[in-house]
């Protein structure tokens, strides 16, 4: 049974793990910096991913990392296209993509920054 899907809404299946896939994911946040005078607090996320292949065989790899998505004006979110692998940007719903064909006993990292602004006032985040 597959719940939360529409009707003749496409979606993925998955069918167990990749054996020689392995993946370590790493987050890391800075301290929330106070603008001057602007009444908004900073905060920087760090996201890292090692894929690595230990498989005597090529695999195509699909990553997707998901940014949050702010719904109200007190709220900002940006990716950082310099500290992001391939500068890549989100989707509208926050997806970050990235494509790759590891080779027999290959190794690749992708790295994400976003940065999070929020007025002093909003908690919870």
């Amino acid at each position: 049974q597959v719940t939360f899907v529409a009707p003749k809404e496409r979606f993925v299946l998955g069918w167990g793990p990749e054996p020689a896939l392995r993946v370590h994911r790493e987050a890391a946040r800075k301290d929330e910096e106070a603008l001057i005078l602007s009444g908004w607090l900073v905060s920087r996320r760090f996201i890292r991913l090692r894929v690595s292949n230990v498989g005597a065989e090529t695999i195509p790899v699909h990553v997707t990392e998901r940014v949050p998505v702010s719904e109200i004006e007190q709220v900002e979110i940006t990716v950082d296209p310099q500290g992001t692998t391939g500068a890549r940007t989100p989707d509208k719903d926050g997806f970050v993509t990235w494509d790759m064909t590891l080779p027999p006993h290959g190794r690749e990292t992708l790295e994400l920054t976003y940065t999070i602004r929020k007025r002093k006032a909003v908690t919870g985040l």
